[in-house]
């Protein structure tokens, strides 16, 4: 039973080893050590909530409440939901006075101490001391294979070195303080999250005074002062509505054209892991790592129970030795993304699971068994600048695989100036017109499309998609329309036309690129577009838009 080794446990967290312990873990925090070094323990985190007092806002905080991920744990601290009345136009504001209401609320409801009654919510009278109970149980879930093993053949026991486990948790806790705002500016409802991340400070100091002081009393957590310190601020997420689905929720069409113009962020679920992947980039405690345990394919004991998603990345991390002989070096051997064999692993590991999820290569190198993999979450949106024989512009894609379930699956816009034989002047350029006071202005191509890649060789991708472009001049319509000609028995008559052109083009294509970077890649390309409609004839004929296209650009992801 657990008490029978409690007092076993206290000598090795409260005596000697703890204080080392927490030298190390405040050692490694400050950065003299590598994030390899420091290792992976799963966090845990309070969250606290505050908003500007607008309906959208209040909408989207008693959404957010509902999501959770396995990534970490939570510890529910009772905290009220506060009101920050911030100018949306002054957001140079927001971190300061976030971060005020922030330590506001940590001295007024003493935020330490409620997460610190998270870990030890139970006092055993009959051994006059807290209950270890949390700490084993998350040490235990929280272990992955290695630790089982390593547990296993200590000497201080298997029961014992998972409670210490457990304890090293306690110097993973964060507090977050979630503040969100909306706008609403030409139909539009934009609401922001922004947040500021602080930890809670378990380091030697405190963890010895705690285990002299408190541990032992009733109501020591309340004897013992719990810092906690600021870390960071998290990158602002947006979640942007249309008006008209702000007021009646997102139906099946919203969802579709909110994914095919990049709102990434459109519902709460999209918007929650995007903050999800903020946090991941703003602290390196909340990147997922695990040593590499098969190669070819690569796999890795870890899963759903660290919140691993289709197309998660990676980065294959080895430490290397320094010339000094002393310091080492993280060094980014290669890049991989989580496939769809994801595994389950939402259990207490035993040291021989034969749950692995497997990985694909995006980028890089060599590697190797025994490197390690360490979550480098990313948003999945890419600028593709781009140049053809017929188009100079760009494309905006968005990663959508784990809406779809299949790797390597995009959206994209499009958008740029189209480029023909009979363009400028009548050569070869882009496509204008002129408008009733004789000003030039130029045709405008957008579109939309579905695009799938697939990764080999390492660092090489080939891809294929599918879309459909549609055509308008940039002029205003109303104030400076543009001005057409038609032959009239031999005459030109010249008469004021609509803006946009009524043809479309579908087009098919694919493409062949190398990730020289994690965020960079080249890429060729080559289309076709079969264009339809009522003045189809003024794009081929007309101004000399080919129908065939050879591209050249580049991706920028983010």
């Amino acid at each position: 039973m657990l008490k029978v080794y409690t007092l076993a446990a206290l000598l090795a967290m409260g005596g000697a080893t703890a204080p080392l312990f927490a030298q190390e873990e405040v050692k490694n925090t400050t950065a003299v050590q590598s994030n390899l070094a420091r290792g992976y323990i799963r966090p845990t985190l309070t969250v606290a909530y505050v908003t500007d007092g607008s309906e959208a806002a209040l909408k989207a905080l008693e959404e957010l409440k509902q999501q959770s991920t396995e990534q970490f744990y939570y510890n529910q601290v009772s905290l009220p939901d506060g009101r920050l009345d911030i100018d949306f136009k002054q957001k140079g504001e927001y971190p300061g006075k976030l971060k005020e209401y922030a330590e506001n609320l940590i001295n007024q409801y003493n935020v330490g101490q409620g997460i610190m009654r998270c870990w030890f919510p139970k006092f055993d009278e009959k051994e006059k001391s807290y209950s270890l109970d949390v700490l084993a149980e998350r040490g235990a879930y929280g272990a992955t294979d290695s630790d089982i093993l390593t547990a296993e053949a200590s000497k201080r026991g298997k029961n014992t070195s998972l409670m210490t486990l457990g304890e090293r948790m306690i110097d993973r806790s964060y507090f977050q303080v979630v503040y969100i705002s909306s706008k609403i500016e030409k139909d539009v409802v934009t609401t922001s999250f922004n947040s500021v991340l602080y930890k809670l400070d378990f380091g030697a100091e405190v963890s010895a005074n705690f285990y002299e002081k408190g541990f032992d009393s009733a109501n020591g957590i309340s004897k013992v002062e719990f810092p906690v310190t600021f870390v960071t601020q998290t990158k602002e997420v947006d979640m942007i509505k249309s008006v008209k689905e702000e007021e009646n929720g997102n139906g099946f069409m919203e969802k579709i054209m909110g994914m095919f113009f990049g709102m990434r962020c459109h519902d709460i679920p999209s918007t929650y892991d995007e903050m999800l992947t903020r946090l991941s980039q703003a602290h390196a405690d909340f990147q997922v790592q695990s040593p590499i345990a098969e190669a070819s394919p690569l796999k890795a004991k870890i899963g759903l129970k660290e919140g691993i998603k289709i197309d998660d990345r990676f980065y294959v991390m080895e430490q290397v030795l320094q010339p000094d002989g002393k310091t080492t070096k993280d060094v980014r051997r290669a890049v991989f993304r989580a496939t769809k064999d994801i595994a389950d692993n939402r259990k207490n590991a035993d040291g021989h699971g034969k749950e692995y999820t497997t990985f694909y290569q995006v980028g890089g190198w060599n590697y190797d068994k025994g490197m390690t993999l360490v979550s480098k979450k990313d948003v999945g949106t890419s600028v593709l600048p781009l140049v053809s024989n017929n188009f100079v512009g760009a494309e905006i894609e968005q990663r959508i695989s784990k809406l779809v379930k299949l790797p390597g699956t995009f959206v994209y816009a499009r958008v740029g100036l189209p480029m023909g034989s009979k363009g400028m002047d009548g050569n070869f350029g882009l496509v204008t017109a002129k408008t009733l006071n004789d000003t030039p202005t130029t045709l405008l191509q957008f579109g939309l499309g579905v695009r799938k890649e697939f990764n080999f060789a390492r660092m090489f991708n080939a891809s294929a998609h599918v879309g459909f472009s549609g055509y308008s001049f940039l002029a205003d319509e109303e104030k400076n329309p543009v001005v057409s000609s038609v032959i009239v028995y031999g005459k030109e008559v010249k008469y004021v036309r609509e803006s946009a052109i009524k043809a479309y083009t579908l087009n098919i294509g694919g493409r062949f690129g190398v990730q020289v970077a994690p965020a960079l890649g080249f890429f060729v390309g080559a289309e076709y577009g079969a264009t339809l409609g009522e003045e189809a004839t003024l794009i081929n004929n007309l101004w000399g838009v080919s129908s065939i296209s050879a591209s050249l650009g580049a991706r920028i992801s983010f």
